[in-house]
């Protein structure tokens, strides 16, 4: 049984069984010091939250206290896509607690490049609107492209979709490029009405983020 380190120095939570540590595959299982119980029994109970004492234990997978922060990467050429995209990035925000960044939200008086350069290094989810206005963009390919590869290699998840027929693949790679039905790719723009397109992306992005983070989709509570 590992049992939960409530005195951490830094207000961060440990599981001192090293059992308990190594089988979940994480050195030091960080956990909100607000809702904790006393004890975590298993690999299950790190990832899905445990009940128990009438409080909750819920794991912070990034950094403690913060929700995962996800980034857009898009073509202005595209913006009416990402208007478009936006309800269904509010439903993904409100079932796993994410944060979502693009650059509509930059501040007046900031610097353009570094804001962008910044959003991406914090980045764990970053979903990429693939179109041909995209692989057109020479500040995408210059500047964003770089840096969504460094965050790639240092554990970010990256989500291309495609929005319109276009080079996907040079882009992908060997990442699964969405909306995709039976195997085959089929873009937003090919979508009729272009909402079930993505709301398509919206759910194969949502399975992703479950299988990558080990997190499970927020239900509305209707009994508090």
């Amino acid at each position: 049984m590992g049992t939960v380190n409530t005195e951490e120095p830094d207000g961060q939570c440990s599981v001192r069984n090293l059992k308990l540590r190594n089988s979940s595959g994480l050195d030091r299982v960080m956990l909100d010091p607000i809702t904790i119980v006393g004890e975590v029994k298993d690999r299950s109970d790190l990832q899905n939250g445990h009940q128990g004492l009438g409080k909750t234990v819920e794991m912070v997978h990034m950094q403690r206290g913060r929700a995962l922060q996800g980034f857009i990467s898009y073509a202005h050429a595209d913006d009416q896509f990402l208007t478009d995209a936006r309800p269904y990035l509010t439903e993904l925000q409100r079932l796993f607690g994410i944060s979502v960044w693009d650059d509509h939200q930059l501040k007046a008086g900031t610097t353009f490049s570094d804001s962008i350069r910044e959003r991406i290094r914090i980045a764990d989810i970053i979903i990429m609107l693939l179109s041909p206005n995209f692989f057109h963009s020479c500040y995408i390919k210059s500047i964003e492209l770089p840096e969504i590869k460094c965050r790639r290699q240092r554990g970010a998840l990256v989500l291309p979709i495609i929005i319109q027929r276009c080079a996907w693949r040079y882009i992908t790679s060997n990442m699964h490029a969405i909306p995709h039905v039976d195997g085959r790719i089929r873009p937003i723009s090919e979508w009729r009405p272009r909402s079930h397109g993505f709301d398509h992306a919206r759910e194969q992005i949502a399975d992703a983020i479950e299988h990558r983070f080990a997190i499970r989709r927020l239900e509305f509570d209707w009994d508090s």
